[in-house]
């Protein structure tokens, strides 16, 4: 949806402008059918314009649920790892413009317009696909626990083997 919109700020800008086309696209790609968008809009005895006033909030909530942006947080939000660095917005979306458009070979345009998951999958992807076999076995023993890391580092420097006795 977003680009079928030329970015997510146009969609942010119809619904501001109560478009009802961008509303029911936002409402369907969210699971409503047809007859329940159409009841959605047709509230009887009741205008459009008043009904759609009612759902520009909702689809404001909808739209930044969905980035999981939350524009009333008062406080600021903390990692869920209590170690974790502060990260830079802007700094991520340059990164991932510039892996779009410098190794995934995406003209500026795509890349723009592409959502940061789409980014994302596509990196995760190119990553699994151009990782030799030595390196999938590092990340395989890199996610053991630390007692399993510790017997293979043991058992790959020529200490006694499992299974020997003393």
């Amino acid at each position: 949806m977003v680009r079928d919109y030329d970015g997510f700020s146009a969609v942010l800008k119809g619904i501001a402008e109560g478009n009802t086309i961008v509303l029911s696209r936002l409402f369907g790609e969210c699971g409503l059918n047809d007859p329940a968008l159409a009841s959605l809009f047709h509230v009887p005895g009741r205008n459009l314009a008043s009904r759609v006033a009612e759902l520009q909030p909702i689809a404001f909530d909808l739209a930044f649920d969905l980035l999981r942006f939350d524009p009333d947080a008062k406080e600021e939000r903390k990692p869920a790892d209590p170690n974790a660095k502060p990260r830079d917005v802007l700094k991520e979306c340059e990164a991932l413009f510039g892996f779009a458009t410098g190794i995934l070979k995406w003209t500026p345009e795509v890349a723009w317009n592409a959502t940061p998951g789409e980014i994302v999958a596509a990196w995760n992807y190119r990553d699994e696909a151009f990782t030799s076999p030595e390196d999938r076995k590092k990340k395989e023993i890199a996610s053991l626990p630390l007692a399993e890391r510790t017997r293979l580092t043991f058992a790959s420097i020529g200490t006694r083997k499992e299974g020997d006795a003393e």
